[in-house]
């Protein structure tokens, strides 16, 4: 009787375990058919991958006047679809929607200027990083703020809806009256338009516009903390997440982002920031290894005054020769302008002269033509005349001779007083 008790307590335990694996598995498979993102495979599969850029944020993400999307962000999306194979589907995204777009799939990567935060954290997951970022104030320069302390009661400072700048000063300086708007289009003209003091955002972005727009000054170049920017996913989407790390990796062999740098963003910043703001590979430097990097470049001062001299003599040269071949060319073109106009001089006379020639052929056809209708004037005259002169002739006499030559014909000879005489046959 206990075999049998203890048979049956077996056989329910074995049961009630493979009733609980099977609850495990049904949840999973539950939990992975609710997912809402794509993997790496099916993005494969599909032949188009699903990218959410800014269209309004130059140099970083816009669309210019082809209706093309252009920027670094859109650099490196670009790559990324040449590298999977797929072609690039890009979704227009504002800050405040990068994370929404990534929890309902209608993205499958974030490349909009995303900076990596532990809050963003938790319902997206960031790749590696892939350039350096902090926040900065831009304010126009009839009233330049180079320190939050300036800032009155009375003053409002625009952010946009949805970025570390919103997030930084409402955690930290709640004193503050935000001016919150949702696209970067809006912002800038807010500021432009005098609706705030100031413009909080990306150092990035505040130093590109200060750049781009005269009379406004970037008084405060970091605030807050260094941070990072880099792609994002969908939570749980490993496969992608994997797949953009080790690209993200290779690509430091070859210096990507550097060459993305200079494609898009040294027009915008320069060479001096390009070291600063570009991540290669993923890795960040530390602080140690950047107080290293400062060593070797102080020791280097001199080598670098010798480079940047050369630089400046090479730069000097390029310029002389550039106004040489620039004043050889103005040269060339007024010898050129004085060759063209000789010959149109030339094409002138010989259009003069022809026209003379044709004139003066004409001239003659004319005379011609008078000297002509003058002669037939004459000739007519003169016909009129002998037959006036005829028609007053007077017969003298009229004699008839019969067939004086044997043809059977006979002949009148008529004489005038005149003295001419007419044989006339009959």
């Amino acid at each position: 009787m206990r075999e049998n008790i203890l048979k049956k307590t077996i056989a329910f335990g074995l049961t009630a375990l493979a009733a609980a694996a099977m609850t495990l598995a049904a949840g999973e498979a539950k939990a992975a058919s609710d997912a809402v993102y794509r993997t790496l495979d099916e993005i494969k599969e599909s032949g188009t991958i699903n990218i959410g850029v800014f269209s309004d944020k130059n140099p970083f993400g816009y669309v210019d006047e082809n209706g093309e999307y252009q920027g670094y962000d859109v650099y490196f999306a670009q790559r990324i679809g040449q590298d999977l194979g797929v072609e690039v589907n890009y979704v227009s995204t504002e800050a405040a929607n990068r994370v929404e777009y990534l929890e309902t799939g209608k993205v499958d990567i974030i490349l909009a200027n995303f900076t990596v935060t532990e809050e963003r954290a938790e319902k997206v997951d960031f790749a590696l990083p892939y350039m350096n970022v902090s926040l900065g104030v831009v304010s126009p320069e009839s009233r330049v703020i180079t320190d939050l302390t300036q800032l009155t009661a009375e003053d409002q400072v625009i952010v946009i809806s949805g970025t570390t700048a919103e997030t930084y000063l409402i955690e930290n300086h709640p004193e503050i009256t935000l001016q919150k708007y949702d696209s970067y289009a809006n912002a800038k003209n807010a500021l432009e338009n005098g609706n705030g003091v100031a413009w909080a955002n990306d150092n990035t972005e505040v130093i590109a516009y200060a750049n781009q727009y005269p009379g406004f000054v970037v008084g405060i170049p970091t605030l807050g903390s260094q941070d990072t920017i880099a792609p994002a996913v969908s939570k749980g989407n490993e496969t992608l997440l994997t797949w953009i790390n080790e690209e993200i990796t290779g690509l430091a062999d070859e210096q990507f982002f550097h060459e993305d740098y200079e494609a898009t963003l040294l027009e915008t910043y320069g060479e001096e920031f390009e070291d600063q703001l570009v991540i290669e590979g993923g890795v960040i430097a530390t602080e140690e290894e950047t107080a290293v990097e400062e060593t070797a470049a102080e020791s280097t001062e001199e080598e670098t005054t010798v480079k940047a001299t050369e630089k400046e003599t090479k730069k000097e040269t390029k310029k002389e020769t550039k106004a040489e071949k620039k004043k050889e060319k103005k040269k060339e073109t007024k010898a050129e302008k004085k060759k063209k106009e000789t010959k149109e001089e030339t094409t002138k006379a010989e259009k003069k002269k022809k026209e003379t020639k044709e004139e003066t052929k004409a001239e003659k056809k004319k005379e011609t033509k008078a000297e002509k209708k003058k002669e037939t004037k004459e000739e007519k005259k003169e016909k009129e005349t002998k037959k006036e002169k005829k028609a007053k002739k007077k017969v003298v006499s009229k004699k008839k001779y019969m067939d004086c030559d044997g043809s059977g014909h006979g002949y009148w000879e008529i004489k005038y007083d005149d003295g001419s005489v007419v044989i006339k046959k009959f």
